[in-house]
């Protein structure tokens, strides 16, 4: 979707060129009121229950790998990113918070394996919480 609203429907959020931004969803009218800067970002999850972080995916471009960065949601935030994962062989990836939002599952998938003969590609699931302690691979 083009616009993203947090479970209580208070905090909205888009991703444009190069950066997510946020809305009052009680009064689109104003535009939005916060915007996060993330170069190259592709596609952004905003946490469900509170609307406290927000997760972008940035995919790979010219050798930098691919990564996914938790923001923390407001002003006193702009720009560094509380927890961050980078991925090599990824071409697209899901991204599903826990019900607290404290963390973020990333399902990481490419297009063929390492050894580039097989079609069906790889799959990954990793774990990552927004204080940046834990990140690990889950075993599938």
């Amino acid at each position: 979707p083009s616009i993203q609203f947090s479970s209580d429907e208070a905090t909205a959020c888009r991703v444009a060129t190069n950066e997510v931004q946020f809305f009052d969803a009680g009064d689109f009218s104003k535009g939005f009121i916060n915007r996060l800067r993330v170069p190259g970002v592709a596609s952004a999850e905003l946490s469900s229950s509170p609307a406290s972080h927000v997760a972008a995916f940035v995919p790979e471009s010219k050798g930098v790998p691919a990564s996914v960065q938790i923001f923390a949601c407001g002003n006193a935030s702009q720009g560094q990113p509380v927890a961050r994962r980078s991925f090599f062989r990824c071409s697209t990836t899901q991204l599903k918070w826990n019900h607290g939002s404290t963390g973020l599952l990333i399902l990481v998938q490419s297009d063929v394996d390492k050894t580039n003969q097989s079609y069906y590609g790889e799959s990954k699931l990793y774990y990552l919480t927004t204080d940046g302690v834990h990140e690990g691979l889950v075993p599938l």
